[in-house]
């Protein structure tokens, strides 16, 4: 992290100077503009990272809210000229004070916030619902950026230069739509991260469709839509990049990786179409009808996969009704035969009392070992224990969570949202399920569980720091108090511990 926000300033540095190196080396500005790229954007999946496992609202006003800092700066170093270079170096490296602040306080998880049921971090029915959403918003992304895509190289794929005015409007407007955002969801409205959304990028994307024809001349008013919609799907994207790290069990940076290519891949794959194929940019009528085509491709997908997961969903709860319906009617089948058994019992106490079979029998709900020599009349009698209407349901909801066909278990397990029940997943979990033990035998803290059940594994305490957030200073002291507490004196001895008192 620190040697992204690094190179990130010093290639931001070098920029003014492309202009003298431009004469040995044509492309420099662009290679410099690509580094710059590539090193915010880990840069900022390091912070995606630290807001895993939030809730719904705290995601949207963290996302939202950088989105409408970043254009407040943006603009002010676009009014400064080459100043504005220096600014933004200074503003990148301002990061490392960030960092060590964030250390000092608590993690966005830790903080309580709305999150509706019908939210990609707060889905109310099976676990495979979030893993359907999520794949269906993903798969929904990538065709809305290509929409972006055809949209920010409109007509022929090369940029389009705002003018002052409308470099304000846009600026205005994406922050007015940031503020919208994030007070309906501090107002707990419901689906507006869902459909609300996808409605509300698809609208910017038919509107800068139509003003592109209306105004052929001045294609910058359109550019005020396109470039609000790609600065939405940006915030976007980061949102749903936080969901996948949450439900997910691979490296956080796996999904950040995967969201930015599913974006920018599927953008950039639309531009460089646009400058390429020549029958394009000199046809508007062609490029018009294409990327009108794709607004209404993209919405398709959006709805079609939303639709299909509820489909889903609805089917789901059919059956585990039916099942549910049959065991009930098991039971009052069961219970009319207790009835009878239990009336005959009654009128025929005396000869049950005496049965060498009753005392033979096992006691009801208990298992045979043991059991020999204790009088059982209800069982003698034909009485059958009778199971809890919700026994059962558990296995029926792991059966529906598992995905309803090969292709789907592939991108499921593409995109890191299958059980990740490998080998290693399950020796940490085991190795957290003993450092909870020890934490109750050694009265350790909860910050100190979670150092024990990483620095057990053989992790190094630079990693537990950066995995829990904290400094390498700050994970030492927890160490150095877990072997106090415990008494034991190295990493081994704790799990020779393990091994021998816990479970």
């Amino acid at each position: 992290m620190r040697t992204c926000v690094a190179l990130e300033a010093l290639c931001v540095l070098l920029l003014p100077l492309t202009h003298i190196a431009g004469a040995f080396w044509p492309n420099v500005h662009f290679w410099l503009c690509a580094a710059v790229t590539f090193f915010a954007s880990f840069a900022i999946f390091y912070w995606l990272r630290r807001a895993r496992g939030c809730g719904s609202t705290t995601a949207v006003l963290y996302v939202f809210s950088a989105l409408a800092i970043s254009e407040v700066e943006i603009y002010v170093c676009s009014l400064i000229g080459t100043y504005g270079f220096y600014v933004a170096a200074a503003l990148s490296l301002l990061q490392f004070p960030c960092m060590l602040s964030a250390r000092k306080n608590k993690l966005a998880n830790d903080i309580e916030s709305f999150t509706p049921n019908d939210d990609f971090f707060g889905f109310a029915t099976t676990l495979l619902s979030s893993k359907r959403f999520l794949t269906a918003t993903a798969t929904s992304i990538g065709v809305l950026s290509i929409v972006d895509g055809f949209l920010r190289g409109y007509p022929d794929g090369t940029p389009i230069a705002f003018q002052p005015a409308t470099r304000v409007a846009y600026g205005l407007l994406t922050i007015a739509i940031c503020v919208i955002v994030i007070s309906l969801m501090m107002h707990k409205r419901k689906s507006v991260m869902t459909v609300g959304m996808f409605i509300l990028l698809e609208l910017f994307a038919c509107a800068a469709l139509v003003l592109y024809a209306a105004f052929p001349d001045m294609p910058d008013i359109g550019a005020v839509f396109t470039t609000t919609l790609n600065a939405l799907l940006v915030a976007f994207t980061w949102y749903i990049i936080i969901a996948f790290m949450s439900f997910g069990w691979r490296d956080p940076y796996y999904y950040a990786l995967g969201g930015w290519i599913v974006w920018l891949g599927c953008r950039a794959i639309a531009r460089v179409t646009l400058i390429n194929v020549q029958s394009l940019s000199t046809n508007d009528l062609l490029i018009n009808a294409i990327m009108g085509t794709c607004v209404v491709i993209s919405t398709q997908v959006a709805l079609g996969q939303f639709l299909k997961v509820s489909q889903m969903e609805a089917d789901e709860r059919h059956d585990l009704h039916v099942r549910r319906m049959e065991r009930l009617e098991k039971q009052l089948s069961r219970a009319q035969a207790n009835v009878e058994a239990l009336t005959i019992l009654k009128n025929n106490a005396g000869e049950y009392s005496e049965c060498a079979a009753c005392a033979n029998a096992a006691p009801m709900g208990a298992g045979a070992a043991g059991a020999v020599g204790t009088p059982n009349p209800l069982q003698c009698a034909g009485v059958m224990p009778i199971e809890s209407v919700d026994q059962g349901e558990t296995a029926d909801k792991s059966r529906n969570a598992q995905p309803g066909s090969k292709r789907g278990m592939r991108l499921v397990r593409l995109m890191g949202l299958d059980e990740g029940d490998s080998i290693a997943d399950i020796r940490k979990a085991t190795m957290r399920n003993n450092a909870e033990q020890m934490g109750k035998q050694f009265l350790l803290s909860d910050r100190e569980i979670e150092v024990l059940a990483l620095y057990a594994l053989g992790w190094t305490q630079k990693r537990v720091a950066e995995e829990l957030y904290i400094s390498p200073s700050t994970a030492h002291a927890h160490i150095k108090r877990i072997y106090a507490k415990t008494g034991l004196h190295s990493r081994q001895e704790i799990l020779d511990f393990m091994d021998q008192y816990t479970s």
